[in-house]
């Protein structure tokens, strides 16, 4: 198992929160559940790109809920 995806996309969801609690604005906290449902498809062994989709796309979907 190539560990590079996976240590790529937790950087992604601890940074996220680490920004997220340093400016407690709570701005990018989409893109963190977005981080996590990326880890999820690694999980399922999803290429990638299905990865990159996932992220954008669940990050987008709870920022436009949020948002509302």
């Amino acid at each position: 198992m190539n560990w590079t995806p996976m240590i790529f996309w937790v950087v992604v969801a601890l940074g996220a929160l680490v920004i997220d609690i340093t400016t407690s604005s709570f701005m990018f906290v989409w893109f963190a559940i977005g981080a996590i449902a990326a880890i999820i498809s690694i999980g399922l062994n999803a290429p990638i790109v299905v990865q990159a989709i996932s992220f954008v796309a669940v990050s987008a979907v709870i920022m436009a809920i949020v948002i509302l």
